[in-house]
């Protein structure tokens, strides 16, 4: 498997592992945290920004993670470097979620 065909992999994995997460997060989020006051099951719908977050979250992880330079020769790598770079870069972007002011 040549390089860029593994970095391919790597990106569509990534952003795919995201928007799973992203849709993980917004049913946690509609079951668990907004239960209404009658405690009740409330069927999960999709809305306007679940469909903005599934597409633009993902976008913007695969762009913070090109930035840092995680898909650069993906032959040439410690899985102990890896995995600490996934977690500072991780921790990083989810502090520029959790601070981003929104609308």
């Amino acid at each position: 498997m040549n390089r860029k065909k593994l970095a391919l992999q790597y990106i569509i994995l990534d952003y795919l592992s995201a928007a799973l997460a992203w849709a993980a997060f917004f049913a946690y989020r509609k079951v668990c945290v907004e239960q209404t006051d009658f405690n009740f099951y409330q069927p999960v719908q999709p809305d306007q920004k679940f469909y903005f977050g599934i597409l633009l979250i993902p976008f913007a992880w695969l762009l913070f993670y090109a930035f840092t330079g995680y898909y650069n020769n993906p032959y040439r790598k410690s899985r102990l470097k890896d995995l600490g770079q996934t977690g500072l870069t991780s921790f990083i972007g989810v502090l520029i979620i959790f601070f981003y002011p929104s609308a």
